[in-house]
């Protein structure tokens, strides 16, 4: 009998805890899905700041990154290395071209390589987050599903043609309490239609 709670993914997607989800490192989390292979997928945690300032850990990059100018705790793996997920304003411009140092996603939004010097790659972005570690799972097959590992939802970012970075506001209305981790949010984001 097929499970009709697994839900198909991809790259892009928020991952929203439900109360249920008792797990610590995921406890009223929201993911924001960044690769997904048959292997499994990563993702990074969008609503945990940490107090560790950019500027403190990578001098150079608290210019590019958007307030709070904090590293946030991406998830519970390799917490000694830093991902950056950032916003490119190119998007739309030319789809074949990236700019040096960045690493499209979707849309407009892809992995910044943190050895770039910023005054290459900075001019190409809207915003930035820098994460301290990130979340990784496995059990995913080539069709994206998955076997959920605990209670939580998946939803896609409204409408999907924003920028997450920059409007991360879900269809499904879950992720509100994530608004605060991306850069640029309007202090009052539209609502759904």
């Amino acid at each position: 009998m097929p499970d009709h709670r697994a839900a198909r993914l991809r790259v892009g997607d928020l991952l929203v805890a439900t109360p249920a989800l008792l797990d610590p490192n995921f406890e009223h989390t929201v993911v924001l899905v960044l690769d997904l292979d048959d292997n499994g997928a990563l993702g990074v945690v969008l609503n945990r700041p940490s107090t560790v300032l950019v500027s403190d850990v990578l001098p150079g990059w608290d210019d590019v990154v958007r307030t709070p100018d904090v590293l946030f705790q991406g998830g519970p793996v390799s917490t000694d290395s830093a991902l950056a997920v950032g916003a490119s304003m190119t998007y739309g411009v030319d789809p074949n071209v990236e700019p040096v140092g960045f690493r499209r996603l979707y849309d407009d939004v892809g992995i910044v390589d943190l050895d770039t010097p910023t005054e290459i790659v900075a001019p190409a972005l809207t915003g930035m987050r820098v994460f301290a570690g990130y979340a990784g799972w496995g059990g995913t097959s080539s069709s994206g599903r998955r076997s959920p590992r605990g209670p939580g939802t998946s939803c896609r970012p409204w409408p999907r043609t924003c920028s997450a970075p920059t409007r991360p506001v879900c269809g499904c209305g879950c992720c509100a309490g994530s608004r605060a981790s991306w850069p640029g949010c309007p202090p009052n984001p539209p609502t759904r239609p």
